[in-house]
């Protein structure tokens, strides 16, 4: 029988990993449903759901792209799709269990009913942004916070917000 297993992770970790922590809006249809069929035979074996997330990007506190994302809608997969998609082709398709690890951030925030979130993304594909643990949502209240860390963030990876101090190599 499968289980899944969670690791925490801190905020600290979240803001680490992140590509992208934006600041979004839900927007309609909210979710999205597709099927994919990984047998011919879909009763016997039944097809994987993928659901996507839809958001407008109204603020953007980290971007590692440099590609701006501000009034964009964008896609918003969970966290872990292709580990998910896996497992689930193992067990239909060849009867083997997986009990995956997943890492887990314990958020406040309620991703169904706040109009409004933090997100900590990274890129999926060309069309898809992914959340990068389960739970990589926060509620405004922790934008300073946030901010924070992205500051010390950015300090470590040798970024800074004014070019003109920025030290050039020879």
């Amino acid at each position: 029988m499968s289980q899944i297993h969670y690791e925490d992770v801190s905020l600290k970790d979240l803001v680490s990993k992140a590509q992208f922590i934006l600041v979004v809006e839900k927007t309609e249809p909210f979710l999205t449903t597709e099927e994919i069929p990984i047998h011919r035979n879909s009763e016997k074996y039944p097809p994987f759901k993928k659901y996507t997330y839809h958001f407008k990007a109204t603020e953007e506190l980290y971007n590692k792209s440099g590609i701006s994302q501000i009034g964009k809608q964008i896609n918003v997969l969970p966290g872990d799709l292709e580990t998910d998609l896996t497992i689930h082709k193992l067990y239909y398709l060849e009867g083997i269990a997986k009990s995956p690890i997943y890492a887990k951030y314990n958020t406040r925030a309620d991703f169904f009913k706040a109009d409004k979130l933090i997100l900590f993304l990274r890129r999926y594909d060309e069309k898809n942004l992914e959340i990068i643990a389960d739970g990589a949502y926060e509620d405004l209240s922790k934008k300073n916070e946030i901010m924070d860390l992205i500051k010390n963030k950015k300090l470590s990876e040798g970024e800074n917000e004014d070019p003109h101090t920025k030290i050039k190599p020879r």
